[in-house]
């Protein structure tokens, strides 16, 4: 992406010019003017009711709505209190809105809100003691707006119209011509010309300030350099080009140096502030805030710069930052918001210094000065108090060492060298460094035998007690110079190099090594010793100023590095910062492995030690899923793999993939953003399969059916001219073209085109199936051989293939597709989908020992539902309104929660069916005791006979028996 925008260029073209000479001089008065003591009172003593400061705070201008008059005032901007009044500067203008000036090129206008463009423009030349106002010709064809103006070094107005709607982007320069005319026309104008491949863009955008024109379409950023002489030449050559990774740019702001540029706009519908190097082009860091937006950089004392950023709301907030924080162009959203809110935890509230401002008060924030109203005069202060500065100077910052003002310090302590500012050990050899509000540092001399060390002790607030670090360190050579740092760290320049030291939770961190050979053969071969003034020496730091030192601090020499003790201190500090960490992983995987080679025993014991840090920190990043950082790391360790396996790190190697054999394939991180559509994908295709199955069979049996009607009767060749009576034949159904003569067609003249494999399609029953596929696409040249009136077969087969096939059965699959989409196109499919998946892979392919594993294997996938959702499910799972292809299950303990209800239907249903149930046993139970009572009564008349018939017996005994008597 980066080399394409090289290749993009905007072009800026002059189109009009009304001068010949374009080396005007703008006069200015830089000479303070009399002032006139006594009673004279600014606007008569009038209100004073707003103020403007020119942008390079050198002079005021004053605003009486009463007196309807403007005052000017010369300010020293280095010395507070009441300013200089300017009795040259005074003159009548009647309503003054708003106001942008340079010096004294003074530009009034209006803005039009309902238009959304600037209206009434006057240009006033504060210079002359009147005050000359100018009108502008052609200002109401100007379509400009406030941060489209600015000026040119030497006090020139230049204004950009853009008209987005008539894509007409034009470049208005006006200068003052010393006469006494009251309209002033454009001296010149460019026409601005962007790319071909920026035309469709309507995201573009203009800023012009600081005496620079910046302009952005689509992501490109370009700035050019307004100086006292701007001609057609001044815009053939860019001065720096930026690729902002912006959707659009909102604003842009530039710190008091012009070194630093802030970039602000939106990204996926986030506020995005990029910063960006004013002199290498190169982004620096970015901040992802909701609701804050980009103010203005401020420059502290020390030199070292902040910017500022505010919340629009309810509650407004002003907080300042690190313009130094550490820039990840890959990074993953939520952890981009992360590091957001840490970096507002730790940045600094100014609220109260901007909210307890009000009109005609005005602040130069990269300046550090407050312009207010007292006693009707302009009066400077300073801003922000001492105490929110030296705040900002002790706020203690560990992710980023390579600064601006950590090499502005670097670089002065050389400097102080080469003039003779030694700083060495007393005669006690030790050295306390007590003023850091932060850490404190103690260093010691160590004077041994094979020669000089340096021990740094560290010490931390603990419970308001200063406790020392567990660790000490060691730097090697004689003491030259040291300083603790705005970030509260500690820099050490030795004979042999320079150090830069930190604290991290009570541990003292070597964060910076820096050497060249030639301090280390000084040191070797050195003559001098501590007594003298250190001549050689003095003369090596002067050419690592001129070559090393010169734009920024280097980076550290890890060649060099490996002849220091301390070697593993850095090594192990790089690896442990999530900054250092992936810029130096390539050069240090090298150096190590190279160690691991050497025949010197130590280097071998500290090459093997590194490398297995390396490893056991990506480890670590695994197991905390960190994997935006080791996704940095990735390329560098695979690429040295296979060297780790020749040098028996086989082990190593093995441990290595096993952690990381899932995340080797980064395909495998779009299963979490688009796993949806690959369940629509996997599901529709098994829902409409049968579909498809039905539409194969009818493909098949209409290419059989036009196989038998059209292939060719006879044996054909194509090496050969055979013509017949076969109307299939493809000699027969080639291209002819006829010889035409005076009109009339010559029979016996014609040519001929060779027929081929496509001629009759219908040959071959293969071909003859492709054909059917052909014409359910819409392509009917495999039929535009034979003509439809002649083959009335043909045609109402065609007829009944495309109306069933092609229109009725095609959208009817459509509609299948559309179907079943809707009923896939759910993230709780795909995990689903998912969970199949995982169940498989427990089942059939994993051990006991593996599948008890429940990072592997959860029992639960979970997923978020509304709580309405949930309601309508459950009801629907009770009354047996849902299909699933397995039980579902909801939980007792999830409808107690939900309190949900038995279902009123179910509970119907349940009596209903015991009402069943009873009315059943009760008939059966009647049945039954109807049966007894039967097979009781039968054998009740049984007995009933039997004793009939036993009385019957007795009755005819008796009667015997009386009879005989």
């Amino acid at each position: 992406m980066e080399n394409e925008r090289e290749n993009i260029e905007t072009a800026i073209d002059i189109i009009d010019t009304k001068r010949d000479d374009l080396d005007l001089t703008q006069p200015h008065n830089e000479k303070e003017t009399d002032q006139i003591i006594g009673d004279y009172k600014p606007h008569n003593g009038k209100e004073i009711n707003k103020i403007f400061i020119s942008e390079d705070d050198s002079y005021v201008i004053s605003y009486s709505v009463e007196d309807e008059s403007i005052q000017g005032w010369l300010v020293n901007v280095e010395g507070n209190g009441q300013q200089l009044l300017d009795n040259n500067v005074y003159f009548k203008d009647g309503r003054l809105y708003e106001a942008k000036f340079y010096k004294k090129s003074f530009l009034s206008y209006y803005y039009d809100n309902e238009n959304k463009r600037i209206v009434k423009l006057n240009f006033i030349d504060l210079s002359d003691k009147k005050g000359q106002i100018f009108q502008l010709k052609h200002a109401d064809k100007i379509f400009t707006d406030e941060r489209w103006i600015g000026f040119t070094s030497n006090g020139d107005l230049i204004m950009a119209s853009l008209d987005k709607k008539l894509k007409d982007y034009k470049i208005y320069l006006y200068s003052i011509n010393p006469t006494n005319a009251t309209l002033l026309e454009y001296s010149q104008i460019y026409k601005i010309k962007f790319h071909k491949s920026l035309n469709e863009h309507n995201n573009i955008n203009c800023f012009i300030l600081c005496q620079k024109l910046f302009l952005f379409n689509n992501g490109h950023l370009v700035q050019w350099k307004l100086s006292e002489t701007t001609t057609v030449t001044t815009f053939e050559k860019p001065e720096m080009q930026y690729n902002l990774f912006l959707e659009n740019l909102k604003d842009i702001k530039i710190n008091k140096n012009k070194t630093l540029l802030a970039a602000s706009g939106d990204v996926d519908d986030i506020n995005v502030i990029y910063i960006y190097s004013m002199e290498t082009g190169l982004c620096i860091s970015r901040y992802d805030f909701e609701n804050y937006f980009l103010q203005s950089f401020l420059t502290l004392k020390d030199g070292s710069e902040r910017f500022i950023i505010n919340s629009y709301g309810e509650d407004d907030n002003f907080k300042i930052l690190d313009p130094f924080h550490p820039y990840e162009n890959n990074q993953e959203k939520t952890q981009a918001k992360g590091q957001a809110k840490k970096a507002l935890a730790d940045a600094i509230d100014i609220t109260d210094n901007i909210t307890n401002i009000s009109d005609p008060v005005k602040i130069t924030i990269d300046s550090n000065k407050l312009f207010h109203v007292k006693e009707n005069h302009v009066w400077v202060t300073d801003w922000v108090n001492e105490t929110t500065f030296q705040q900002m100077l002790n706020k203690t910052c560990h992710s980023n060492i390579y600064t601006l003002p950590i090499f502005q310090t670097i670089q002065d302590m050389l400097n102080d060298i080469i003039k003779g500012n030694i700083h060495s050990f007393p005669k006690s050899n030790k050295i306390k460094l007590t003023d850091g509000k932060n850490f404190h540092f103690n260093l010691e001399n160590l004077v041994r035998g094979y020669g000089d060390e340096i021990e740094v002790k560290g010490f931390t607030q603990i419970n308001h007690e200063w406790k020392k670090t567990s660790n000490s360190c060691i730097a090697n050579g004689i003491l030259v110079s040291y300083i603790q740092l705005n970030n509260q760290g500690l820099a050490i320049i030795t004979t042999y190099g320079i150090y830069i030291y930190t604290i991290v939770e009570n541990f003292l961190r070597l964060r910076y090594l820096w050497s060249n050979k030639e301090l280390v053969d000084y040191n070797i071969n050195c003559e001098d010793n501590e007594d003298n003034e250190l001549v050689e020496y003095k003369k090596i730091i002067q050419g690592i100023l001129k070559q090393e030192f010169k734009e920024s601090l280097p980076l550290p020499n890890f060649e060099i590095c490996m002849l220091f003790i301390e070697r593993d201190d850095l090594f192990l500090s790089i690896i442990n910062d999530r900054e250092d960490f992936p810029k130096f992983i390539s050069e240090i995987l090298d150096i190590v492995i190279n160690a691991v080679k050497s025949s010197d025993k130590e280097t071998r014991e500290t090459g093997d030690k590194t490398l297995k840090s390396i490893f056991e920190k990506v480890f670590d990043l695994i197991k905390k899923e960190d994997y935006s950082l080791y996704m940095k790391l990735l390329p560098f360790i695979c690429l040295k793999l296979p060297e780790l396996c020749d040098l028996h790190y086989t082990n190593l190697v093995t441990t290595y993939i096993l952690h990381t054999i899932i995340l080797l394939d980064p395909s495998c991180l779009v299963f979490e953003s688009y796993g949806k559509y690959f369940a629509i994908i996997i599901g529709v295709a098994e829902e409409v399969f049968p579909f498809l199955i039905v539409l194969c069979f009818i493909i098949f049996g209409f290419g059989f059916g036009f196989f038998i009607l059209l292939r060719p009767i006879t044996n054909i060749s194509f090496d050969r001219p055979d013509f017949n009576e076969d109307n299939n034949n493809p000699w027969n159904l080639a291209t002819k073209y006829n010889y035409l003569k005076d009109g009339i067609i010559d029979p016996d003249n014609s040519l001929i085109q060779i027929p081929d494999s496509n001629t009759n399609m219908f040959t071959w029953f293969q071909t003859s199936i492709f054909a059917m596929y052909l014409l359910l696409t819409g392509d009917s040249g495999s039929l535009s051989a034979w003509t439809y009136l002649d083959n009335p077969t043909v045609t109402f087969l065609l007829f009944v293939f495309t109306f069933f096939t092609s229109i009725y059965l095609m959208n009817l699959f459509i509609g299948l597709l559309g179907m079943a989409i809707d009923n896939y196109n759910k993230h709780e499919e795909f995990l689903l989908s998912k969970a199949k998946i995982i169940m498989d892979i427990e089942l059939f392919y994993m051990l006991p020992s593996q599948r008890d594993k429940k990072d592997w294997f959860p029992d639960w996938i979970y997923y978020n539902l509304p709580t309405d959702n949930v309601y309508k499910l459950i009801y629907a799972i009770d009354n047996d309104k849902t299909e699933f292809n397995f039980p579902p299950f909801i939980s007792k303990k999830l409808k107690e929660l939900m309190k949900i209800q038995k279902p009123k239907n179910k509970i119907k249903n349940k009596i209903n069916q015991t009402k069943d149930e009873l009315n059943n046993k009760l008939e059966h139970t009647k049945d039954e005791l109807n049966d007894k009572l039967e097979q009781t009564k039968d054998e009740l008349k049984q007995e009933l006979k039997e004793v009939k018939a036993l009385l019957t017996n007795l009755i005819n005994n008796l009667n015997i028996n009386s009879n005989n008597i």
